[in-house]
């Protein structure tokens, strides 16, 4: 009995940690994904891969900060000022 109690404990703790480390990995993704857009002046996809960060991430600083740039970059200020 205690060894079933244990087995699930374990598997529990491992689903429970898996989104986590998902979410992060992806949000490591979006962020290189979003640097490289940058880097290479494609604002406009920047913009979106930011703006899935903040949305993963809410309080994110360098998702807010790169999706600002992004804006910026387009001049697309009535977006940028919302």
């Amino acid at each position: 009995m205690f060894c079933l109690a244990a087995s699930l404990l374990c598997c529990w703790n491992l689903a429970s940690t898996t989104p986590a480390v998902s979410q992060s990995a992806s949000l490591a993704g979006l962020s290189e994904e979003g640097q490289a857009a940058l880097r290479d002046q494609q604002f406009d996809l920047a913009q979106k891969v930011y703006e899935q960060v903040v949305k993963l991430d809410p309080r994110s600083a360098e998702g807010h900060s790169n999706l600002g740039l992004a804006l910026y970059m387009q001049v697309n200020y009535a977006t940028f000022y919302s």
